[in-house]
């Protein structure tokens, strides 16, 4: 697949940068292309951090950024969460608590009633590090030296443990020269602190996201972040907006929807069409499955 002069200054442009990509504008082909880039310049001691969202968007990341036999060198694909644990939390936490007395285990917090007595009610995902006083550090060090880790936690105590282990900090530095995190309207604040710092430890931090597109404001995840990126004078933003998976007259449909003001593309035939039924989503179903053929010609 060749890029397109759109997509081509994006993979080209070494250094900080926000990436603006609208649905079916080729982001994870643009962000495979940088990173194949950026693994033929590397030592083999040195890799990328490439953060997904799911698993399985992590996967298909992977295989799309190997997929010529690239040698992984010593990258990371995965979540958030997953980067965290195994990079940061578990391997310095032992360094700055103890050794826990047994192996690890990774539990929500729910799943403690019955383990002790104090309460737990102030721990969640949204908890700042500024609101970490030494009683619940102790509460998490103390769990740690347990084998036990809260899933609620894991961005807190991660943020924690890389703030005051300059182990840490220089092991992610000599590590890891490029970090790129994918939906990031999706970030929360723990992840967006995560990303700014390994940038100042030295590594090139590209953000990807779309800001019409979070959809997990209920758990603390906020478009914010990735605003506040694209406004911040040390990255390079750019607009990925021409959508390859859908026809015009279905962008400019999507475009009114979010912005009645919105530009539209013009000169489009629609491919848009407007059906009414009456009921509830049973009756719509039933509607499609008996005039989906004839929906069908009409679309075609």
């Amino acid at each position: 697949m060749k890029p397109t002069e759109q997509q081509k200054i994006i993979i080209d442009y070494n250094g900080n940068s926000v990436v603006v990509a609208a649905p079916g504008s080729g982001k994870t082909f643009v962000i495979s292309q940088k990173i194949k880039r950026n693994l033929h310049n590397l030592k083999e001691h040195e890799g990328v951090i490439a953060i997904s969202y799911t698993n399985k968007a992590s996967t298909e990341l992977k295989n799309r950024c190997l997929s010529n036999g690239e040698n992984p060198k010593s990258s990371f694909f995965g979540t958030i969460d997953k980067f965290n644990l195994s990079e940061v939390l578990i391997p310095f936490g032992k360094l700055l608590f103890g050794i826990p007395s047994t192996d690890i285990k990774i539990i929500k917090k729910d799943s403690l009633e019955n383990f002790e007595n104090e309460s737990l009610d102030w721990i969640d995902r949204n908890l700042l590090l500024t609101d970490l006083d030494k009683e619940k550090l102790n509460i998490l060090v103390n769990y740690f030296l347990n084998g036990i880790i809260l899933i609620e936690t894991i961005g807190l105590f991660s943020n924690y443990v890389l703030d005051q282990s300059i182990a840490c900090q220089n092991y992610i530095k000599a590590k890891y020269k490029f970090m790129y995190i994918d939906e990031y309207q999706d970030s929360g604040q723990h992840q967006h602190d995560i990303f700014l710092k390994i940038k100042n430890l030295g590594a090139n931090a590209i953000a990807v996201g779309d800001l019409n597109q979070s959809i997990y404001a209920f758990s603390g995840k906020d478009a914010k972040f990735l605003k506040e990126l694209s406004e911040n004078d040390t990255f390079e933003q750019f607009i990925l907006d021409k959508n390859h998976r859908c026809h015009p007259s279905i962008i400019n449909y999507s475009n009114y929807l979010l912005n009645d003001k919105a530009v539209m593309i013009p000169n489009v035939e629609s491919r848009v069409y407007h059906f009414e039924t009456e009921g509830d989503e049973s009756s719509i179903a039933n509607f499609l499955d008996k005039n989906l053929i004839r929906l069908k010609n009409i679309l075609i």
